[in-house]
């Protein structure tokens, strides 16, 4: 109980600051430039966001739209958030004319302002994020709903749909598998990054992440085991020494005396 408090507490203090999603992310990051798209401060202005919800058990969200209105409920992938759909939000949910209502989860541990999600207090399983997120589409009230899941949000999203087909009657996937002619440069770049040990864009990743330096840690790793070797020479040089000395007081100095 004293957890869930603590929970509790700090989301609704985070709510008070505002979304870093919504602030940061949203335009600064997702939302593309140059576009068709309405303005995305004129959007963002629009976009409300949850950040708590009293069951515990849902995820924080993004929402834009008229709750009447046909629902696009979106799923990221790793390691995005919400705000990953800020295009879709401009162009399908903003507006008097727009179509659709929008309505984007973020998963546990995704989102820069809330609580660690931490065990044994709090699960951090798929089944517990597909829990969560069947629990948030719940909350939404969501209306003939259309599931969008994307890259590992997939993944989830295909067994969210085989636990909980009432709650979408549709669904679009944009997965992390090929077919037909689809653009590779991501998965080139995985791969560049894969065969080389180091790529730019995983260079700016890992340094967005603040990630520990692998060749600093391989060149402790190979100190370390230089020292040991060191070690290990000295050891077997101390005991050469010693049995040098155990032979003189056992062997040769009885000898030397016998031979007088």
């Amino acid at each position: 109980m004293t957890t869930l408090f603590a929970a509790l507490l700090a989301s609704l203090v985070a709510s008070a600051a505002g979304d870093a999603l919504l602030e940061k992310y949203f335009c600064g990051v997702y939302y593309p430039n140059n576009s068709a798209l309405p303005p995305c401060e004129d959007v963002k202005k629009k976009v409300a966001s949850n950040l708590v919800d009293f069951r515990v058990d849902a995820l924080p969200t993004l929402s834009l739209g008229d709750a009447g209105k046909p629902a696009l409920f979106f799923v990221h992938g790793w390691l995005d958030s919400a705000a990953e759909f800020a295009a879709q939000f401009g162009g399908m949910c903003y507006g008097p004319s727009a179509r659709y209502r929008c309505v984007a989860a973020t998963w546990q541990n995704f989102h820069p302002d809330l609580p660690k999600c931490e065990p044994p207090n709090c699960e951090l399983s798929f089944q517990s994020t597909i829990d969560r997120l069947a629990r948030t589409m719940q909350v939404a009230k969501l209306v003939d709903t259309t599931l969008v899941i994307h890259d590992w949000g997939s993944w989830i999203g295909y067994q969210l749909m085989w636990q909980h087909p009432e709650l979408m009657q549709r669904a679009a996937s944009f997965d992390i598998g090929t077919g037909g002619s689809p653009n590779t440069t991501y998965q080139g770049q995985h791969s560049l990054a894969w065969q080389t040990q180091d790529s730019a864009p995983s260079e700016t990743s890992a340094r967005w992440w603040e990630a520990p330096c692998v060749q600093v840690r391989m060149m402790l790793v190979l100190l370390l085991v230089l020292l040991l070797v060191l070690l290990a020479g000295l050891f077997l040089v101390l005991l050469l020494v010693l049995l040098l000395v155990l032979l003189q007081l056992l062997v040769l100095t009885p000898l030397l005396q016998c031979a007088s």
